[in-house]
């Protein structure tokens, strides 16, 4: 186990609450009353345990009984649902190399801070993994996102770059194709910086955040809502956002 950073956000995160909502009610639903379990606050307190679980490229081996002992080690509770659960959420990722079985955090090397002594990983990387972000996608991510279930796109128009984004329907990236279009129609605004603002707004506004389908658009508005930047002046345009 590792120190790792914890933000303010990560207490008014809906998603998880959902979660522990979700799993709890299908828990009560049993006919035995044996297996009736309540599961609010755990999800939020596997999710914290698995960063200081997880390597420092956010991956872990997918020990269930060994994680527990470790996250949850005094709670009589079915830990399996739970990272099933938040597997089902996107919030982690669970993947096979050789037959083993793998766990892996996405955007985990964007938010955490790791010491330089840590040592590096020895764990294999997830089939889907954006070398320039370090952002690791599951083969479910990566078919929530359209991509092909068995093996990486290998087409530039279907290759998927920039920061991922959350929304009401799982993990979203941009194609190659959308962001050279987004950067020949905003020429005068920083296309790569506004897509990491943007991914910062929709992770602080999680009420506001869109689907899948509608990012597109959403990117878009918030491009064209831009002041195009200039060099007589040092000074950064603030964001604006596309919806006030």
């Amino acid at each position: 186990m590792k120190s790792r950073q914890i933000k303010p956000a990560f207490f008014d995160n809906e998603l998880l609450v959902d979660i522990e909502d979700k799993i709890t009610r299908e828990s009560q639903g049993d006919p035995d009353p044996d297996k009736r379990e309540n599961f609010r606050g755990l999800a939020r307190i596997c999710f914290a345990g698995l960063w200081c679980f997880a390597d420092r490229e956010g991956r872990f081996k997918w020990q269930v009984r060994r994680i527990k002992s470790k996250v949850l080690p005094h709670d009589d509770i079915n830990f399996v649902i739970i990272m099933d659960a938040l597997a089902d959420a996107g919030l982690i990722v669970r993947y096979e190399v050789d037959g083993e079985p793998f766990g892996y955090i996405p955007n985990f090397c964007k938010h955490q801070w790791i010491n330089a002594r840590e040592p590096d990983s020895d764990l294999p990387a997830p089939p889907y993994c954006n070398k320039e972000t370090k952002e690791g996608v599951s083969t479910l991510v990566a078919r929530d996102m359209g991509g092909d279930r068995s093996k990486p796109s290998e087409g530039k128009a279907d290759a998927r770059t920039g920061p991922i984004f959350e929304t009401t329907t799982g993990p979203w990236q941009p194609t190659t194709k959308q962001v050279e279009g987004w950067k020949r129609a905003h020429k005068d605004v920083d296309v790569d910086r506004q897509l990491e603002l943007a991914a910062s707004w929709v992770m602080s506004n999680q009420t506001r955040r869109k689907t899948k389908r509608g990012m597109p658009a959403f990117i878009n508005r918030w491009l064209s809502n831009q002041k195009p930047e200039t060099t007589t002046t040092t000074k950064t345009a603030e964001p604006l956002n596309p919806f006030e």
